[in-house]
């Protein structure tokens, strides 16, 4: 193979489950379990620290910043041909912060040391969604991501729970955080043994230590992911007001065992995922992203209206399906029409709208919740959900017309 052909999946033929793709998928599985069950356990830490409320919510969220902002780097690096050597810089830079958590105890070292975890969390999830999609089949895009994916709905159920064991069963912070690292070193181990194509293409050789400074930050961008990244950036607000305000929700109306909701939610997303990416490869991304978003909107009207733990785990399955459908196939749409040598760009750019709406939808939920009660606010979360169903049919339709035109 010589140096003008691109970065590309070993495997030719149409086959999803090869043995790079289940180890991306079990590397990716570590890794997330290894942040996600510091989400819960982290602001204990904090507290236990003495640390006021302000300070534990900035330190506890502040590493997404950063996490957010080395995306398009991380899929710049990525595309220059080095997928192994960012998925370990990532996760050398997870392992060394967990093991230093239990040591930095003021605040300005711990501010550091997460705005650092975030850099690495940000590499690390890129690689592995970039490597992942090298070793998916183009026309089966959508249910190779599908597949994917279910290993970060296993490690969001299991992950917090996790965490709180830990650190409940111990009553202190080393082994919470050790066991972080360990997890994270796992990941390292697997995604080292997932065997690359690292080909230089000729044009990521060409592209740019001279460029412009102006250029350069541009290729760090996907254009063919930006509808995807900008339609998921209103559909995921949803989530983020779920996740921030249910708990909040539930006990107002007196409602206990509000921890089935996830549950409920991650089963649902587990199972319509990869059925959900067949559709999308077969007959389009209008079957799941269109009846998707419809019904995730409505599942924010029915758990608006909630009165019951039933109606609120109706809510969360309703939930689960919707979104595990037209966020996978939205997430396949970013990289399917990305050139292979621009698959980190792609993903990049794509988890840049999903981080946005996360941190910008729980502030904006937050304000919102506050003027107008919960109900309310679960309601009105249904119009950046329509938002998102009219940007996907604006530009569906716009490459409709460009494709009818190409064929006369």
């Amino acid at each position: 193979m010589n140096e003008n052909e691109s970065l590309a999946a070993p495997e030719r033929d149409d086959r999803i489950w090869t043995a790079n793709f289940v180890l991306m998928i079990l590397a990716n599985c570590f890794i997330v379990n290894s942040y996600l069950m510091l989400s819960p356990t982290f602001p204990l830490y904090l507290k236990s620290l003495g640390n006021a409320e302000d300070i534990i919510g900035l330190l506890s969220g502040i590493f997404t910043v950063t996490a957010m902002l080395s995306r398009p780097l991380a899929g710049r690096v990525l595309d220059s041909g080095r997928r192994k050597q960012a998925f370990a810089i990532g996760q050398i830079i997870c392992v060394a912060a967990c093991l230093l958590y239990p040591w930095v105890r003021s605040f300005l070292p711990l501010l550091l040391l997460r705005l650092v975890h975030g850099i690495g969390i940000g590499f690390t999830t890129t690689a592995a969604n970039t490597i992942a999609a090298d070793f998916i089949p183009n026309r089966r895009m959508a249910e190779g991501i599908g597949y994917f994916g279910i290993s970060t709905v296993m490690s969001m159920a299991i992950a917090p729970g996790l965490g709180l064991y830990v650190f409940g069963a111990w009553n202190d912070s080393l082994p919470l955080f050790y066991t972080s690292a360990c997890l994270a070193a796992v990941s390292l181990v697997l995604g080292l043994l997932v065997r690359h194509n690292l080909v230089r293409h000729r044009e990521a050789a060409a592209a740019p230590k001279r460029a412009e400074p102006a250029r350069a930050f541009v290729r760090m961008f996907e254009r063919n992911a930006v509808m995807p990244s900008v339609v998921v950036f209103f559909l995921a607000i949803s989530f983020s007001v779920i996740s921030t305000f249910l708990a909040l929700f539930a006990a107002e109306r007196n409602i206990g065992g509000i921890g089935w909701f996830f549950t409920v939610f991650a089963a649902t997303t587990l199972v319509t995922r990869p059925a959900a990416g067949r559709l999308a490869d077969r007959a389009g991304y209008g079957f799941t992203m269109i009846p998707g978003t419809v019904v995730v909107a409505i599942s924010m009207l029915v758990l608006a209206s909630a009165e019951n733990l039933f109606t609120m785990l109706l809510a969360a399955a309703m939930f689960g399906i919707g979104y595990g459908s037209a966020q996978s196939s939205l997430q396949a749409m970013a990289v399917r029409d990305a050139a292979p040598i621009r698959r980190g760009a792609a993903v990049g750019t794509f988890y840049l709208g999903l981080d946005l709406s996360i941190g910008i939808g729980a502030l904006a939920a937050g304000t919102v919740a506050k003027q107008i009660g919960y109900a309310s606010m679960f309601r009105l979360a249904t119009v950046p959900v329509a938002v998102s169903l009219a940007i996907y049919l604006w530009f569906a339709r716009k490459r409709a017309r460009l494709d009818r035109r190409q064929e006369q």
